[in-house]
């Protein structure tokens, strides 16, 4: 029976194909309406919950392109035609499908719609994807079977590199890669092959050949790759044949600076001897042996030739051989080596590369007795006309000697002539260095004396300058800084008064009018009123800062009062303490220094206080370079727990008849060497880099505690603080104590 809705034959029959088909088809009618659709049909496109009956293909893929549509409708004019599109599943997934559509007619022979057979070929797709990549890749690819090690697949480019076909190389398997040598030979690869089967992934590097014959080097990695559905054996083949090319040259260069560098640290190792040493003996003796072990030779060594011996002789001095082979050294007659003799007198290179071959038959019987096979030998002349020679030679076989060697050996052999001048040179002025060393000795002394006393005066003339210029300034800052103060107890009192009469205008006038109200919060009235007193005591403390400094600048600057006046020590040493107040507090790398006062009650004392002043400078300043060098070797948690600390005590001691005062600073810092101990107070001694100290700190305080005071500085060993330093005075003078545990005086 035939369908009259539809024309088409019984729907049952139609219905039981479509469900059983394994193929993807779907009936649509003139107007794109779907008619009926395989069970695969709606599998493959996610419409298993969807009745897709009667909508139209346009509603079930709303993005068709332009292209699909025009062949639709060719087709519903009776073309069979295809195409391939991604189509978007209902889901979301996308798919590469080939859709091939058919007309179909009814019983009149009209076109009645037509039948759609899709096919995925997304699966295809990726494989030509993955083909086209595979085959252009730049290195060579083979993929294995894990069981056979055949090759099942390899890409165009190891085949235009080696020059066989794709077929070829699977025919030939990875015995393609290897020569028939090790360890590039085929049991090589079969034995990396079952470490990588044992999941092992492995690198080398391998020569191999192409098809003509030329060999290359290259990079080989093997591992295992998941390919499709099977483990496959993964070799990847990358040619390095420029890069050998480049290693192997930089290599080659790297050899021959090395060879360079070494010859070069011969003739700087000689050259060093020469300028620190005249010991000829020694010189030649270093010169031997480093171009033995440089030229890898049997044996080096020097010989003086002497003129005036009756016979002429050569005299062989220093030698450095082969632990095999017997000594040379010793005395030889001219006229058995006579040609060397006449070679050296015409400066003229003796190189012999094969013994057996040289012409001079006398010479080569010499030579053969000495046990040479190769022999290099080149003239050392001096300026005093002495002729000696540097003889290298190989004894086990022949050896070809290179221009730089030859070189090399010219070089030392200037520099051995150097060496010999030198020598004589330093033979003729002993002499008179002796002579002229006592005047120098007298002169230096005169010297020293008028340098010590200019440096001093400088000295002296520096910290009076200072004291001046000092006393300058805090007398300028005072002035304002008194204004300031004596008005800020008054600005505090109107400040006050006018703040309460603002609160009683607030009690009587509870509401303020608008144009206050919103000038009262412009301002911030609260956190003004609140502030402004607080701002006041704040300008206070820092005014009473700023009139402290200025007291202990003042103090300082005693510096340039020559004569004896009664003065506090405390408010010295309190001076001394704020000027190096910027190098006590703590810096980015270091804790603040602690100073603990431990004074005692002193009376007044008759000195040149700024004198003094410069010894506590002095004496302090060394403290803290102390202690600073001391942290610089420690970390910021070691600081913390022993942290640097300077101490200073003062006290009056009962000395026999007279009573002292004794003032001792200590510091917990390195200590001072034994060896420094000695030199602690001579001028210009000093242990810091150049630059940062003139050693004429400890010599000045010396000379105005001993000198201008009559009292007594001197260093001593403490249990805790180390070595100090101390003064002692009638009970008009003043005695001072230095721990400085700093070796950098």
């Amino acid at each position: 029976m035939l369908n009259s809705m539809y024309g088409m034959p019984d729907r049952k029959l139609l219905s039981i194909f479509l469900e059983h088909t394994p193929a993807a088809v779907a009936v649509l009618d003139s107007q794109m309406r779907y008619i009926a659709t395989s069970h695969r049909w709606l599998k493959d496109f996610g419409l298993a919950d969807t009745n897709v009956e009667g909508l139209s293909h346009w509603e079930v893929f709303p993005r068709i392109g332009d292209r699909c549509k025009q062949i639709y409708q060719k087709s519903l004019a009776g073309q069979v035609s295809s195409c391939e599109q991604v189509v978007v599943n209902a889901d979301g997934s996308t798919d590469w499908m080939n859709w091939e559509i058919h007309p179909w007619s009814d019983d009149a022979g009209e076109i009645g719609g037509i039948i759609i057979f899709s096919e995925s070929i997304t699966e295809r797709k990726s494989e030509l994807k993955y083909r086209s990549i595979f085959d252009a890749a730049n290195d060579l690819i083979f993929i294995c079977d894990i069981e056979t090690g055949e090759i099942v697949d390899v890409n165009q480019k190891a085949a235009d590199v080696l020059g066989y076909t794709q077929a070829e190389i699977r025919q030939l398997g990875l015995s393609i890669l290897c020569l028939e040598e090790s360890p590039y030979a085929l049991q090589n690869v079969k034995q990396w092959m079952q470490n990588v089967l044992a999941g092992e992934q492995q690198i080398f590097e391998w020569q191999t050949q192409n098809k003509q014959g030329r060999r290359f080097w290259v990079e080989m990695r093997m591992k295992l790759a998941q390919i499709g559905d099977r483990l496959r054996l993964l070799a990847n083949v990358r040619d390095i044949t420029d890069r050998k090319q480049v290693v192997d040259a930089l290599r080659q260069s790297e050899a021959r600076e090395r060879e360079k560098a070494q010859r070069q640290e011969l003739l700087n190792q000689l050259a060093g001897q020469i300028r620190q040493s005249l010991e000829l003996t020694a010189i030649l003796e270093t010169a031997v042996g480093e171009i033995r072990n440089l030229l890898q030779i049997d044996r080096c060594s020097f010989a003086w030739y002497q003129p005036y011996n009756n016979p002429p002789v050569w005299e062989i001095v220093k030698e450095s051989c082969a632990p095999q082979l017997d000594s040379l050294t010793g005395v030889y007659t001219a006229p058995d080596v006579e040609s060397v003799a006449e070679r050296d007198l015409r400066s003229e290179i003796l190189r012999i590369d094969d013994v057996s071959e040289f012409l001079e038959p006398n010479h080569r019987k010499i030579l053969f007795s000495l046990g040479y096979k190769s022999v290099l030998s080149l003239p050392v002349r001096t300026a005093s006309g002495l002729i000696g020679a540097i003889v290298c030679g190989n004894c086990r076989s022949p050896r070809a000697w290179k221009d730089a060697e030859v070189e090399l050996l010219q070089a030392v052999a200037a520099q051995l002539a150097i060496a010999v001048n030198q020598a004589d040179l330093y033979a003729q002025t002993r002499e008179a260095a002796n002579i002229a060393r006592e005047q120098a000795k007298q002169l230096e002394e005169t010297l020293y004396e008028l340098k010590r006393a200019q440096s001093q005066l400088i000295q002296t003339e520096k910290m009076s300058s200072l004291g001046r210029l000092v006393a300058g300034v805090a007398h300028e800052i005072n002035n304002p800084v008194n204004f300031i103060y004596g008005n800020l107890s008054h600005a505090k009192v109107y400040v006050q008064e006018l703040l309460e009469l603002v609160r009683l205008y607030q009690a009587e006038f509870p509401v303020p009018s608008a144009a206050i109200s919103e000038t009262m919060n412009a301002i911030d009235f609260e956190f003004l009123t609140d502030d402004l007193p607080k701002l006041m005591t704040s300008m206070e403390v820092g005014a009473d800062r700023i009139r402290e400094i200025v007291r202990s600048l003042r103090n300082f600057s005693r510096l340039d009062e020559a004569e004896m006046k009664f003065v506090d020590i405390h408010a010295g040493i309190d001076s001394s303490l704020m000027i190096l107040q910027n190098r006590l507090k703590s810096q980015q790398d270091r804790p603040a220094i602690e100073i603990v006062k431990d004074y005692g009650d002193l009376p007044q004392v008759e000195c040149r206080a700024g004198q003094l002043n410069q010894v506590f400078m002095n004496i302090l300043a060394n403290a803290i370079d102390a202690l600073e060098e001391r942290d610089s070797k420690r970390s910021i948690e070691e600081i913390s727990l022993y942290p640097s600390r300077i101490t200073i005590a003062t006290e009056v001691q009962q000395g026999g008849l007279a009573r002292c005062v004794v003032i001792r600073i200590s510091d917990n810092g390195l200590g001072i060497k034994e060896a420094v101990e000695a030199h602690l107070f001579e001028p210009f001694f000093t242990t810091k880099p150049v630059g940062q100290g003139t050693g004429l700190g400890l010599a000045i305080s010396y000379q105005i505690v001993v000198e201008k005071h009559r009292g007594k500085l001197e260093c001593f060993q403490k249990r805790v603080w180390g070595l100090s330093l101390r003064s002692k005075f009638r009970l008009t003078k003043v005695i001072s104590q230095y721990s400085g545990l700093y070796s950098g005086i």
